[in-house]
């Protein structure tokens, strides 16, 4: 998913991506044709451990890389801001390898990058968690792991944790941006044709002239 946002007069171009593991050098080839359109990336999934982190930059130099690390074999959350952006960035929280919160200092706002848990339970302590990170000025986005809207999931149905995010959203003013997908899926069971949902949004709750 690929949006433009306006931040403090500043256009940035934000790309995020559930890569589904970052182990093989073809999928970093795949990252880099990314990395050429985007000021900002956000990626969900990465796998890696702090061993690879030094390969992983020295191939992606022109970015600064921020990291919220879960193990080789699930979750792991990264955002890369281009130096060229001029963006000064603090790291102010995370939920290891679910949640990454960034203040873009000089643009007066913030970004969280996150990768909801895949079961019902641990996503309901993660989205009460992640409640507690969010404040006015805020892009958040993208695996949710949950839908809200029932044409988001090809059954239909919502889960135990579908109108609690929903709330959430509500309480702290958040409209979802590139809403252009509603009836298209993100996520395709491998074995079960029949599971297909719309699990990647991207909300903001302040006025964006590109919207």
């Amino acid at each position: 998913m690929c949006i433009q946002i306006t931040m403090y007069l500043v256009m940035l171009t934000v790309i995020t991506l559930n890569v589904n593991e970052l182990h093989d050098h073809k999928k970093w080839l795949e990252l880099w044709k990314h990395l050429l359109q985007s000021d900002v990336i956000c990626l969900q999934e990465i796998h890696l451990v702090p061993e690879q982190l030094f390969a992983f930059k020295l191939h992606t130099q022109a970015y600064d890389w921020f990291f919220s690390l879960g193990m080789s074999n699930s979750a792991g959350v990264a955002v890369g801001v281009k130096h060229s952006t001029g963006v000064i960035i603090n790291k102010v929280g995370e939920i290891p390898g679910h949640l990454l919160a960034l203040d873009f200092v000089n643009l007066q706002q913030h970004l969280i990058c996150i990768y909801a848990p895949a079961d019902v339970k641990n996503r309901q302590i993660f989205f009460e968690a992640m409640s507690t990170f969010l404040t006015s000025g805020t892009i958040l986005l993208r695996d949710f792991n949950s839908v809200i809207d029932p044409s988001d999931r090809l059954s239909g149905n919502l889960d135990g944790t579908s109108h609690m995010l929903d709330v959430i959203l509500l309480n702290h003013n958040f409209v979802e941006i590139d809403g252009s997908h509603r009836g298209t899926f993100s996520y395709f069971h491998p074995s079960i044709s029949s599971r297909k949902s719309q699990i990647d949004r991207i909300y903001v709750n302040f006025h964006n002239p590109c919207l």
